[in-house]
């Protein structure tokens, strides 16, 4: 019963910061593309806070992800995209 509530918590918590821009002062950021109902996506994007790296999340369930094949896909950058969650 308290890993359900646990679970929602979580869940909850990453649905708020869904959306939001985070990006340095030089404008470096990097794009995730994905899901919320990707655990792969959900742990890619706690990576990204936790690892401080600047990021912009697209949520593809909202459309604007044409050609992506899976979730999560990052885009660094430089530009570079990678699929499947990575630990940059």
């Amino acid at each position: 019963m308290w890993l359900l509530a646990l679970l929602i918590i979580v869940n909850i918590y990453l649905l708020t910061q869904t959306g939001k821009h985070h990006v340095t002062s030089n404008g470096e950021k990097w794009t995730i593309y994905g899901t919320m109902g990707c655990g792969w996506t959900r742990k890619q994007l706690d990576y990204m806070k936790k690892a401080g790296k600047p990021y912009e999340f697209i949520d593809c369930d909202k459309g604007g992800c044409s050609g992506m094949d899976a979730f999560p896909t990052t885009i660094d950058p430089n530009g570079e995209k990678t699929v499947g969650y990575q630990e940059f």
